[in-house]
């Protein structure tokens, strides 16, 4: 699967929002992503040489950070279940391991990508109820 969406950054910088659109590829059970679909129509390599193994990968949806998708570290505290009260991806700064975060343009690229990380190797990870936790619409929780 190929498509654009907003994956947030690692880093925080004053003034500037984290999240920026990317083009993802996955094939072959690994995810990369480039700066658009003509750099990598271009044959440039990914952005920060990174491929994300989705079969070492747990997959949650709907987070409480404001991502559709978070992909975690099986072995990470983010993939384990979720304790009442603690938000999802809240133990990976513990255990060393980066969350991916991302949100899709629509509903049905949600479900799209939901599916295609699935049959590529992630493993779903339901979140844990919560009273406050927003459904999905067809509009994004990223604001433009």
């Amino acid at each position: 699967m190929r498509g654009y969406m907003n994956k947030k950054g690692e880093i925080a910088i004053a003034f500037r929002s984290p999240w920026k659109r990317r083009w993802f590829v996955l094939e072959n059970s690994e995810m990369t992503y480039y700066t658009s679909q003509e750099s990598w129509q271009r044959g440039e390599k990914p952005l920060k040489g990174h491929k994300i193994d989705m079969r070492e990968m747990v997959l949650m949806k709907d987070t409480d950070d404001g991502s559709d998708i978070a992909l975690a570290h099986v072995d990470s505290d983010a993939a384990k279940p979720a304790v009442a009260g603690a938000k999802a991806g809240s133990g990976a700064a513990a255990s060393g391991e980066r969350v991916w975060q991302f949100v899709c343009e629509s509903k049905a690229e949600l479900d799209a990508w939901m599916r295609a990380l699935v049959l590529h190797g992630a493993r779903p990870r339901q979140k844990a109820p919560a009273s406050s936790s927003p459904g999905f619409g067809g509009s994004s929780k990223l604001s433009r």
